[in-house]
């Protein structure tokens, strides 16, 4: 037997050596390769990729524009201060840490603590701890001389007037991005691009320090100039925060405008907050509403004057053309509308004056439904926007005509079926006042850049809209509402005025009857003949109407605003008379507008009506003698009658030659009277 039988065979011991060796060259011919490419051709990639281990980019946050006001005052600023960060998975004692950073920064050890611990079970490097602190916790912290502190400087918001315009500007949030106000509508302005700063590591693994290198800059935002005058704007807050705590009333704003250009000048809303103070809960939203702008109400007879000004516009009515009063009654297609006494005759100027709401309706009537509607919307701007850059401003209502019912004319004719805010009113008053020219509200003067020259808003376009014979003859009858109407309480001193009151019942939407409640409102313009300002103000949730509530606070506002203005006066250096509190013709100026709500065909409505008409007129005299009407003008003849209370019926035209009853008889009011004229 053969013993190398069953043997591998030299010649495949030496193939299978072969073949090891030539699989032993080509690894290590690969390994070589890929050295070489690692080394030659990825080196950059691969050191870069290195580096980014240890470099670092931090954003570095662009200022953020300031708001100024029209004379340079600044309402809203940035400053530069520290917030504190730490790396939790470099701190050698995390509890030690904690009760260090919580002392001096006035946290809760226990939860600042548990914050550290989760970041390191997710093996974070980066916490911000607190963030943008008060100067003193940043020198206490920096007196430690710890390295394991991260100090960042971020921007704080400062408004530095506090509740100043708190409404109109907003506010922002912990990044600095507004979330209110203008902060809001104009952040793309404000915000600026932020920039980039690389952190390249330059001294040992236990105390790193870093070496900055900018590779973006950063750009600040625009600073931006508001059409706003700080001094109106603290009169005008002053006034109606006093205003709405006296009345008990529950909201409340004020806008003054520049009729002539359209400057915002003030815009005031009550409650108020201090943007300086972060947003606690959501209960303090309604603190920050903007009720100049974003809430609409019904205007009640503040609304007349547009009603009055559309007549003279469409219609051949004048001033001194008479109307029934209707013994303080009309019926408009089966819809009884109450006035607050029991006129029977008016003049149309003293309709306005006397603030009737059966005048009113008549003059909706006269005036036609598509023309008021016309008028309204595209003469006066009602039912739009102003267009001016804050959140949520509401366009108010105004229904389109296939809305309107037979009796629509009427109530909107007196400011109700509609809904309105205070600019838009004082957008519409500006017309009046400008001499009938429709002027966009503006708000923003001029925005820039630092190392860069102001950008101009582009004046507003002025499209005539008002025949200025309607103008003028809307303002004189608005003076004297002032003078001998419902709005005495606005007279000023040493300078003319014309307004007109408005005291629009709230409706209840639980009960759906309107409440005695008022939207209590004054619309006024000064000096009289050439209008420097309008200011409307208006106090919602009021008890009492506006000829008493709101005309007193227009009238603080508008002589503080003519000093600081230094309009030249238009009239002597007296005191306006003062009417005694119990005197019945101040009792009727001041419940001229009693019953702006309107008195529908609701049984319960109407008798809730009826009842605060009856009220309004407690204080007028009855039982006067009838005087002598001989020779007296048709004019004069109602204005004695309105006085008195009578319904007048007058026959013919001319001078006054007869009257039944005859004169010295005892008349109650609410009687009629027959007076026949000719020539």
């Amino acid at each position: 037997m053969n013993p190398f039988e069953g043997a591998p065979s030299p010649r495949a011991g030496q193939k299978r050596l072969a073949f090891l060796t030539r699989l032993g060259i080509l690894w290590a011919l690969a390994i070589f390769v890929r050295l070489v490419a690692l080394q030659v051709f990825t080196d950059d990639s691969y050191t870069k990729r290195a580096e980014s281990q240890h470099e670092k980019e931090h954003e570095t946050q662009a200022p953020r524009g300031e708001i100024l006001d029209s004379q340079g005052h600044r309402l809203a600023m940035s400053v530069r201060l520290d917030s504190v960060a730490v790396n939790p998975r470099a701190l050698q004692d995390p509890a030690e840490s904690a009760r260090v950073l919580a002392r001096e920064l006035h946290l809760n050890e226990k939860d600042l603590l548990a914050r550290i611990k989760a970041f390191r079970a997710r093996n974070k490097a980066f916490m911000w701890v607190k963030r943008v602190i008060p100067q003193e916790e940043s020198e206490a912290l920096r007196s430690l001389y710890v390295d394991w502190i991260d100090f960042r400087k971020e921007g704080k918001r400062v408004y530095p007037n506090g509740t100043l315009a708190a409404n109109l500007l907003g506010s922002v949030d912990k990044d600095q991005a507004g979330i209110a106000g203008l902060e809001a509508s104009l952040d793309s302005d404000l915000r600026g691009r932020n920039g980039q700063v690389l952190l390249s590591p330059t001294g040992n693994a236990n105390k790193p320090e870093y070496y900055a290198e900018v590779i973006k800059q950063s750009v600040p935002g625009r600073t931006v100039a508001l059409t706003i005058d700080s001094r109106l704007q603290y009169v005008s807050d002053q006034a109606l925060g006093a205003a709405v705590l006296r009345t008990g009333s529950s909201t409340g704003s004020v806008v003054m405008m520049d009729p002539r250009n359209g400057h915002v000048l003030a815009m005031s809303s009550y409650p108020t907050f201090d943007p300086n103070t972060p947003l606690a809960s959501m209960a303090d939203m309604p603190k920050r509403v903007n009720q100049a702008a974003s809430v609409p109400f019904e205007p009640g007879s503040i609304f007349k004057t547009f009603s009055w000004a559309t007549a003279f516009e469409v219609t051949r009515l004048k001033p001194a053309d008479g109307f029934s009063g209707g013994g303080g009654v009309i019926n408009v297609f089966g819809q009884v509308i109450h006035d607050h006494h029991r006129y029977g005759a008016l003049t149309l100027g003293d309709g306005l004056v006397l603030s009737s709401n059966v005048v009113a309706a008549q003059v909706g009537l006269a005036s036609g439904s598509t023309n008021l509607y016309r008028y309204l919307t595209e003469h006066f701007g009602f039912g739009a926007r102003t267009g001016l850059p804050i959140p949520n401003e509401s366009p108010g209502m105004v229904r389109t005509l296939r809305h309107w019912n037979k009796g629509s004319v009427a109530y909107v004719a007196m400011g109700h079926e509609i809904g309105a805010t205070t600019i838009q009113l004082a957008q519409a008053a500006s017309v009046i006042a400008n001499g009938g020219f429709l002027v966009k509200p503006e708000l923003i003067l001029w925005k820039k850049r630092p190392d860069e020259d102001p950008v101009y808003t582009k004046a507003p376009e002025r499209r005539q809209v008002l025949k200025p014979e309607t103008a003028i003859l809307m303002r004189t009858l608005m003076e004297q509402v002032v003078l001998r109407g419902t709005g005495k309480n606005a007279r000023l001193e040493g300078y003319t005025s014309g307004g007109k009151t408005g005291s629009a019942q709230i409706f209840d939407l639980q009960t759906r009857r309107y409440t005695h409640v008022y939207n209590a409102s004054f619309l006024g313009m000064a000096p009289a003949v050439n209008p420097n300002l309008v200011i409307v103000v208006t106090l919602n949730g009021a008890r009492e109407f506006g000829g008493v509530l709101a005309a007193p606070v227009f009238r603080e506002i508008a002589e503080a605003a003519m000093r600081i203005r230094r309009v030249a006066r238009d009239i002597p250096d007296t005191v306006p008379p003062r009417q005694p509190k119990d005197d019945p013709r101040r009792m009727l100026a001041e419940a001229g507008d009693a019953s702006d709500a309107p008195a529908v065909a609701d049984p319960e409505v109407a008798a809730a009506l009826q009842a605060a008409s009856e009220a309004a007129s407690n204080g007028v005299v009855v039982g006067q003698r009838l005087p002598d009407f001989a020779g007296m003008t048709l004019s004069d003849v109602l204005r004695e009658c309105v006085q008195l209370g009578l319904q007048l019926e007058p026959v013919g035209s001319g001078l006054a030659r007869k009257q039944v009853p005859a004169p010295g008889q005892l008349m109650a009011g609410g009687s009629r009277v027959r007076v026949t004229f000719a020539q």
